[in-house]
């Protein structure tokens, strides 16, 4: 029978370029087709290192690997399908175990042991590429040299000397920030100012205040980069991968190389004097973390209900706490690219919402599905209740056949008698503890169960919604409550509104009930259905239903 092939190419942009998967694909070709083999798969993975195994063609290859859709996975070298030992065996013995091997056009079939060793050559190898890079970044730095990328200001200049010249257009705008901050104006108004005018951003985007602000821990940003009084940088910070994800991290580096270059120099010590000055006044201290060095944020808690699912109506963006207990929007405040300058407070939006979405729950068709789901819970119960109590009769039948046995043996002397007095003793204390069980539940049974007027219920759990989801000790729980069921909340600016904006929720607001509900301090069960919905809240009109998306 013929073998099933499926093929691997992966090229990294560091070492090598797109015709590279070509040539892989061709040669593995070549090697299927002298061996008699059948290519019935190519999976690739362009410009992604194999220091991961987090890849998208090497995963979907591992999950059509699950349902055999091939016999042999092959690839031209085995650096190609990983760089670490571990990635290398695991994948060997993963294929193992489905009955499937690997091969490669240089080594033919993995085995276990080579397996090992090639992970470990390619591991190897790839630190070494690694070391043999930075020793070249580090010997370019010291040679005057920047071994980075090309930051706002600058381009690429050719020569044996410095590889950057200053741009003189960018530089001007440099100069702008670095004086416009020195002189008290906020990183949020400075980028907002550049955006007015219509001046691209270091990646040909909009300015943002984080891009000129930057991090006081890892040293980045417009306002801290040293190049711009003639100071190259290197091993200001170092990175490490993630096993799992592949994902790069950033740490501080332990001693940077800083090399001067004059030539450089874009702003006056004079005025980097002034900013250093100004940045290091206003920092904040916030607790970060001592790996990344990176801030914290408070375990990602919410303060407020709402937090996170405002959004401004006129760009999309997220409505942010401006000032004291004020909601406008944080596009206009990090960009200035909206041109929404409307605030409405905490409290007011938090209680249209909260009132807005009473209103809706107080709709017979969300009562009556609430009663009605609840009455089925009930109902159910009731049965399992009933169900389990033939089950524990049958039990206690089944014992007293078997002690009843058990006695007749001990009567008629058949046995050991010592034998059969220790099973005898044992039958019956299971069955005086299913006994008990059934005394439980008839007693139970006894107390005739009634069922609570649902209606009176369900309007005091909805007339009280406001303020358990209000309280301040449970605002972190209403909040994820709330996001389950609310897509957004949309605030858009209107002057005929209720402090000045219309607001629209789109989401499911009945779920509400089923998240975050409860009657003598005990949770009901899902009691309401989910049905998807949009629905306003404008001023004089209080909530106006509109179209529903079953």
């Amino acid at each position: 029978m013929t073998k099933r092939v499926a093929i691997y190419a992966r090229y990294s942009s560091i070492l090598q370029d797109v015709t590279s998967i070509e040539d892989q694909i061709r040669i593995c070709k070549a090697y299927a087709s002298s061996q008699g083999w059948t290519v019935v798969e190519i999976y690739t993975d362009k410009e992604i290192s194999g220091q991961s195994a987090a890849r998208p063609g090497y995963q979907r290859m591992l999950r059509d690997s699950e349902s055999h859709a091939f016999d042999v996975v092959l690839a031209e070298a085995i650096d190609r399908l990983a760089r670490r030992t571990a990635d290398t065996t695991n994948l060997r013995d993963h294929l193992a175990y489905r009955g499937q091997v690997l091969f490669t056009v240089n080594y033919g079939e993995i085995t276990p042991i080579l397996a090992a060793v090639l992970g470990m050559i390619a591991e190897q190898s790839s630190k070494d590429t690694a070391a043999k890079t930075r020793r070249g970044q580090v010997g370019a730095t010291h040679r005057g040299r920047v071994a980075a990328g090309v930051a706002y200001g600058y381009s690429v200049a050719s020569g044996d000397g410095i590889n950057r010249a200053v741009c003189s257009e960018r530089a001007e705008i440099v100069i702008r920030i670095f004086t416009e901050f020195a002189n008290g104006v906020a990183p949020a108004k400075i980028a907002a100012g550049l955006n007015a005018d219509r001046i691209p951003g270091p990646r040909g985007d909009a300015w943002q205040s984080s891009t000129i602000r930057g991090n006081s821990k890892r040293g980045v940003g417009i306002l801290r980069n040293r190049a711009y009084i003639g100071q190259i940088v290197y091993g200001q910070m170092r990175f490490r991968k993630d096993p799992v994800t592949g994902k790069r991290t950033s740490v501080a580096g332990e001693k940077p190389i800083m090399i001067d270059a004059p030539k450089m120099r874009i702003v006056p010590q004079e005025l980097w004097d002034q900013v250093a000055q100004r940045l290091q006044s206003i920092t904040r201290e916030m607790a970060t973390d001592p790996e990344t060095g990176l801030a914290l944020n408070r375990a990602h808690r919410k303060k407020f209900l709402l937090s996170g699912l405002l959004k401004c109506g006129c760009c999309g963006g997220n409505m942010a706490i401006m000032g004291k207990d004020r909601y406008g929007c944080s596009i206009r405040k990090r960009k200035g690219t909206c041109q929404n300058a409307t605030t409405i407070t905490r409290d007011h939006v938090e209680g249209r919402v909260l009132a807005s979405l009473k209103r809706e729950l107080l709709k017979p068709s969300h009562m009556e599905a609430f009663c009605a789901l609840v009455t089925k819970e009930v109902t159910a119960k009731q049965r399992s209740k009933s169900g389990d109590l033939k089950s524990l009769e049958k039990k206690i039948n089944a014992l007293d056949t078997k002690i009843a046995r058990i006695l007749d043996q001990i009567e008629d002397g058949v046995g050991h008698s010592s034998l059969l007095l220790e099973r005898l003793g044992s039958r019956q204390d299971e069955r005086a503890a299913l006994a008990a069980e059934r005394e439980a539940i008839i007693v139970a049974d006894a107390s005739k169960f009634v069922m609570p007027n649902l209606s009176t219920a369900y309007r005091g759990l909805v007339s009280s919604l406001e303020d358990r989801l209000r309280d301040p000790a449970v605002v972190q729980r209403a909040h994820e409550a709330l996001a389950e069921m609310i897509e957004a909340i949309e605030l858009r600016p209107d002057a005929c509104a209720q402090h000045g904006y219309a607001i629209t929720l789109r989401g499911d607001p009945a779920g509400i009930i089923g998240a975050y509900a409860g009657v003598d301090k005990e949770k009901l069960p899902d009691a309401v259905t989910r049905v998807g919905s949009q629905f306003s809240v404008v001023a004089g009109v209080g909530f106006e239903p509109t179209t529903f998306r079953l």
